[in-house]
This record gives structure tokens, C-alpha cells and sequence, in this order.
């Protein structure tokens, strides 16, 4: 598979911050354990850490020039801030 491509950069947009959000959660409940703590995190925190994880293939992309695959990190990106906001909407905007 060609790696500047909107298709590779898509695949890793889209599954780059689930696998974040997987591993963020796993660490934090693992300090939680350790420290004798509930492991209550709130999901927004987790979410938008989550979405920090695109930085990484859009770093990567960027730095070798693959400018179709860095569209394609954008793309699912942009999707996801929507759906946070519109998910986390009234949590964010109460009065």
C-alpha cells in the first residue's frame, strides 16, 4: 500500500485516537489502582487527550512531505472535534 495516499492517512486519523483513548484509560485507571484511588476520569478529558494522539501521524506525515496522507489525518480529525463538541455540548456551554 502507498503510504501518501488520503486512504493510509484516514486509516491512521481514524484509528490513532481510538487506540489513544484505549491506552490513556488503561494508564490512568492503572495509576488510579496503584495509588488506591476510583478510577473516575471524565470522559471529556479522555476524549480530547484521545484526539491529541492524531499529532503523531500528523507530525510524521508532515515532516516527510506525504501531504495526501496528512489530508487524510485532517479529514477524520475534524469529524471527531464535531462529535465531541456536539456530544459534550451541553456540559461545555451550561450556565
Amino acid at each position: 500500500m502507498k503510504k501518501n495516499t488520503i486512504v493510509f492517512g484516514l486509516l491512521f486519523g481514524i484509528l490513532t485516537p481510538i487506540f489513544g483513548f484505549f491506552l490513556v484509560e488503561s494508564l490512568f485507571d492503572l495509576y488510579a489502582e496503584a495509588k488506591g484511588e476510583s478510577g473516575v476520569w471524565r470522559m471529556r478529558t479522555l476524549a480530547v487527550i484521545a484526539l491529541c494522539f492524531n499529532l503523531i501521524p500528523f507530525h510524521l506525515f508532515k515532516s516527510q512531505h506525504f501531504d495526501q496522507a496528512l489530508r487524510g489525518v485532517v479529514l477524520p480529525t475534524i469529524f471527531y472535534v464535531f462529535l465531541w463538541v456536539f456530544y459534550f455540548w451541553g456540559e461545555i456551554f451550561t450556565t
